[in-house]
């Protein structure tokens, strides 16, 4: 995983990830498959030790607006 990593945490050992993710963290998902280029919306759950993307974001700039809207409207 990259140094480029968000987190908001929304469980005791869940949280909401953005950032990118390698091949075999795509492969990991067991729907998507990529070249491990672009960022991602996921979920990852501790307690099953895996990951669910919910979307793929645009850009950097993209993730870290999504991020900054999150946080709002968490804090909300």
């Amino acid at each position: 995983m990259s140094d480029f990593y968000f987190t908001i945490a929304v469980g005791n050992r869940r949280a909401l990830c953005i950032s990118p993710l390698t091949r075999e963290e795509l492969l990991a998902d067991g729907e998507r498959a990529g070249d491990g280029f672009g960022y991602y919306l996921y979920e990852r759950d501790e307690t099953a030790e895996g990951l669910t993307i919910l979307a793929e974001v645009g850009s950097e700039e993209a993730a870290r607006h999504l991020y900054s809207l999150l946080s709002a409207a968490r804090a909300t």
